[in-house]
């Protein structure tokens, strides 16, 4: 979104397409920073809180529909919601057109043709694909480490279950900022080093309640197997902080 925002104040023509409907959010709302607002409704059901804030954001700043996006399939929370506070603006100014899904695409004398899943075709000078990240660590060998499908089986999404002194720091993806946490999981790994810090229990059981409680149900998809609801993740750290010897 931020690309089809910039390049539009630029090209003659910008179209963005996206594979299904997808919540868009402001980076303020109410005057503060929306992940800090979103953190804000702790004392709420998760469920409830989502209910809110997608009213809140359809009543603000408009539905995705009457920009001419797809609609969301899936609550406010199922996927990593997108942060941008312009792309209805340009949309609705003609400078970036939405479009479905993409069916394919060829070259194309002077360009690339694009065909779309509604059957209508485009031809482009330039394709951006912004398709997200893959979890791999080509420095460890996959027979030790491969993280690239399925549940990533981490304890506080840093702690492996059988290689000592390994540490994966910023390895998940909050639904808010990930600098306080990865600072936090810092501070554990330096205590843990230390042997000031140890955990309760075996890793394997842990990371097997982990895995089964996720703080948030999301859709099963290779995108979403590392959220963590920021205030309730940075909770958890703090607390194994606070029993460090």
């Amino acid at each position: 979104c931020d690309c089809a925002v910039e390049t539009s104040r630029v090209a003659a023509r910008v179209d963005i397409s996206w594979r299904r409907g997808y919540w868009l959010v402001p980076k303020f709302l109410l005057g503060q920073p929306v992940d800090k607002l979103a953190g804000s409704g702790g004392l709420l059901p998760r469920r409830l809180q989502a209910r809110l804030f997608a009213w809140l954001l359809n009543r603000i700043q408009g539905t995705n529909e009457a920009a001419g996006f797809a609609k969301p399939d899936h609550q406010i929370g199922e996927t990593h919601p997108t942060v941008n506070s312009e792309l209805y603006y340009f949309a609705r100014h003609g400078k970036v057109k939405p479009r479905p899904d993409i069916a394919s695409f060829t070259g194309a004398e002077g360009g690339l043709e694009v065909a779309f899943t509604d059957g209508s075709t485009q031809s482009y000078d330039t394709i951006i694909a912004c398709t997200g990240y893959q979890i791999t660590h080509p420095f460890l060998a996959k027979s030790l480490i491969d993280f690239e499908q399925g549940p990533v089986p981490l304890y506080l999404k840093m702690l492996p279950a059988h290689w000592q002194r390994l540490y994966f720091i910023g390895l998940f993806q909050p639904l808010g900022c990930i600098w306080p946490g990865a600072e936090l999981q810092s501070k554990l790994a330096a205590l843990h080093l230390q042997g000031r810090w140890k955990p309760k229990r075996d890793l394997p059981t842990l990371i097997e309640q982990e895995l089964r409680h996720p703080d948030i149900a999301q859709i099963n998809t290779p995108r979403h197997t590392i959220t963590v609801d920021d205030p309730a993740f940075r909770k958890r750290l703090r607390a194994e902080i606070a029993r460090a010897s």
